[in-house]
């Protein structure tokens, strides 16, 4: 069984340079929450996507990068809530 990381975080990137901004921000982040142990992965699927897990000592097991993905449109898949009307008096 992996050791589960303390902060996770991910984002879509348009480029090489904002990604590896955004991934020096993510880290300065992570280390104010004790981390000193930091993996970055880019999705397989989607090179636009990536991620960062810190842990605060370096695990013996990693696990998998825990990219969370979906292939369902958010919009369509929860349900709209009904309008409410307010009673004439």
């Amino acid at each position: 069984m992996s050791d589960e990381p303390v902060y996770v975080r991910q984002t879509k990137v348009e480029s090489t340079e904002q990604a590896k901004a955004w991934w020096n921000d993510a880290r300065q982040a992570a280390s104010v929450q004790g981390c000193v142990f930091f993996r970055f992965s880019i999705h397989d699927d989607d090179p636009d996507l990536i991620l960062i897990e810190g842990w605060r000592a370096q695990p013996d097991d990693q696990g998998k990068p825990r990219f969370e993905t979906t292939s369902a449109d958010v919009s369509e898949a929860v349900p709209k809530p009904k309008a409410r009307r307010t009673p004439r008096p």
